[in-house]
């Protein structure tokens, strides 16, 4: 089979089977790493993501975000490879630090059970406003911040 036989995303993951830390999309169907990027960053753009962030949010699933910015990240580093003079110079020395900043932000988006919404939103609301929780809530603060130990 030859080279324009394949679906552009088989051509990428052929193209890329030196890194087997990317999976590449495979089809056209699917909207691109950059698309994804750009979805996940308007919506932390709008301001609206509270302190405890819910997964549901999210305008794609958490692991194709993760895949979709780790793509974009070794593209970028790709284009360091060729020069570090204009890699610089055109700032995507800063682009690919935001990048990297955007997959920790992402491993703070939780699955937030049903049962925890409405406290959730107390939580949110508390810390929006700088006030402080009502002392039934910290048990779930806590789960949710990963600060059991405290």
């Amino acid at each position: 089979m030859n080279d324009a036989n394949l679906s552009s995303g088989r051509r990428a993951r052929a193209n890329n089977e030196e890194n087997p830390f990317v999976e590449q999309m495979d089809t056209e169907d699917k909207p691109t790493s950059t698309e994804i990027v750009n979805a996940y960053v308007n919506l932390l753009a709008d301001g609206k993501i509270g302190y405890i962030a819910d997964e549901k949010t999210l305008p794609y699933p958490k692991e194709i975000i993760h895949k979709a910015l780790w793509q974009e990240i070794l593209s970028y580093q790709s284009l360091r490879k060729l020069s570090e003079e204009t890699f610089i110079s055109c700032g995507y020395d800063k682009v690919l630090n935001n990048l990297h900043s955007l997959v920790v932000y992402l491993e703070g988006f939780k699955v937030i059970d049903e049962i925890d919404l409405g406290a959730v939103s107390i939580i949110n609301q508390c810390v929006a406003n700088q006030a402080a929780p009502p002392d039934w809530i910290i048990p779930i603060f806590l789960k949710y911040t990963k600060q059991e130990n405290l």
